[in-house]
């Protein structure tokens, strides 16, 4: 009777004993999961912080892009600009700091006087008398190519290397502050969304041969990446617009570090496109200064967040462009305006007529807070003529006859039916 009391005693100590082992392991084990878990989730948040949203970064390599030549991956130094020669150096500006009165005063006072005496400069190298009616209006004009437009003393360049898609390479201000466009050129020396323009331009031979002047014209230049892919990458002469100051100054500070021979083919318009002339604001989003909307705050995401709005003036390019003359054209155009595109077609209805080429944005949430559609969009192009083609998700582009199924934000391509017959008659004969 003694032995059995003792030996369950024991059992129950045994039973106990183990019982208290299992506690202190499901309490190291759940000590451990957090651990993890907080490591886990302060990852995620550091790459979406950098990333801002990385579902809207597209692929680009799109209508059969141009090969990388294994540059891509290779990851560019962040250096001071090279040493340039005396026309390259990029100069000291100061500036007093922005106020929406500061604007016009800066753009009329510090770009006019002086601006008509050289105006035969506006066109130099490339001639375009007979592409531009105008390179002034009311509180804006065409950038003289002396100095980087700057509102502030507190914006600086971060400088890095931009890389064409045929390898050539040359420096390029991008955004001290995190932003899309500037951490892909950072990283992988270009912006994807350029890379087919010059084989697309390339490829509008016959059209560029049958006048005078062929222009490129880029509408939403942001900071000139695929300003920089036609400057090394093709001859074109460039015609320019991008209303944001911010996108202005990285712009014009990496035209300024190239050779005046490159900063003479592009005509740069400080100012956004509409259907009528007139003053606006702009609205940039925080980490990605590609989504600056005029007149509105349309995110990308939820989270998104805002700069304050910055004022803007808005032109017709029926107005600056001359329609009156027939001895130029524009083989390819780019446009990306953030759901501002239907203004800017409703205001370019002379244009249309010189214009062979449109890659453009079909991003219907953006449409839509303008007023407009996917279906809107689509129609003005086809009423003048355009035959419309889609890529989804940077797969090649097919025709397009109606709208695209999904919604969301899509390449497309429009091509001028009137432009590419006349091509093909001319290769012909």
């Amino acid at each position: 009777m003694i032995y059995r009391k003792t030996e369950e005693v024991v059992k129950g100590i045994a039973l106990t004993h183990n019982i208290k082992k299992v506690g202190v392991c499901k309490r190291i084990w759940l000590v451990m999961f957090t651990i993890l878990f907080l490591s886990v989730y302060l990852v995620f948040q550091t790459t979406r912080t950098i990333g801002n949203d990385v579902s809207s970064l597209r692929a680009a390599h799109i209508l059969n892009p141009v090969p990388d030549h294994n540059t891509a991956s290779a990851t560019p130094k962040q250096s001071p600009v090279p040493e340039q020669s005396t026309d390259r150096a990029v100069p000291e500006q100061k500036t007093n700091r922005y106020t929406p009165e500061l604007r016009t005063d800066r753009v009329t006072q510090k770009y006019s006087p002086g601006f008509e005496e050289s105006n035969d400069r506006a066109y130099s190298s490339i001639d375009l008398r007979n592409v531009l009616k105008t390179t002034s209006g009311n509180g804006w004009t065409m950038w003289d190519r002396k100095a980087p437009l700057k509102l502030d003393d507190e914006w600086n360049c971060k400088w890095t290397i931009f890389k064409a898609t045929n390898g050539k390479t040359a420096p390029m201000c991008v955004h001290e502050d995190s932003d899309m466009v500037s951490n892909s050129i950072v990283k992988t020396g270009r912006w994807g969304d350029c890379n087919d323009l010059s084989q697309i331009w390339e490829q509008s031979g016959p059209i560029k041969r049958s006048t005078e002047h062929p222009v490129y014209v880029e509408i939403g230049a942001n900071i000139g990446s695929c300003v920089m892919e036609m400057l090394l990458a093709s001859d074109a002469p460039i015609v320019a617009f991008e209303p944001h100051p911010k996108n202005q100054f990285c712009l014009t500070s990496t035209l300024m570090a190239l050779s005046q021979e490159q900063r003479d083919r592009v005509s740069f318009f400080p100012i956004a496109l509409g259907s009528d002339e007139g003053s606006s604001t702009i609205h940039a989003a925080k980490g990605n200064m590609g989504n600056s909307v005029v007149g509105s705050v349309i995110k990308d995401s939820g989270f998104q967040s805002f700069y304050p709005p910055m004022p803007i003036q808005v032109e017709r390019l029926d107005t600056i462009f001359n329609t009156d003359n027939d001895a130029w054209n524009i083989p390819l155009m780019k446009m990306d305006a953030q759901g501002f595109e239907c203004h800017i077609l409703d205001g370019m209805a002379k244009v249309l007529d010189f214009l062979a080429t449109v890659k453009s944005e079909l991003a219907s949430n953006w449409l839509i807070g303008q007023g407009c559609s996917d279906a809107g969009m689509l129609d003005r192009l086809r009423a003048a003529n355009f035959r419309t083609y889609l890529s989804l998700m940077g797969q090649p582009f097919h025709l397009l006859l109606g709208e695209p199924k999904t919604k969301g934000i899509h390449d497309i391509l429009a091509k001028n039916d009137n432009w590419h017959q006349r091509s093909k008659t001319a290769v012909k004969l």
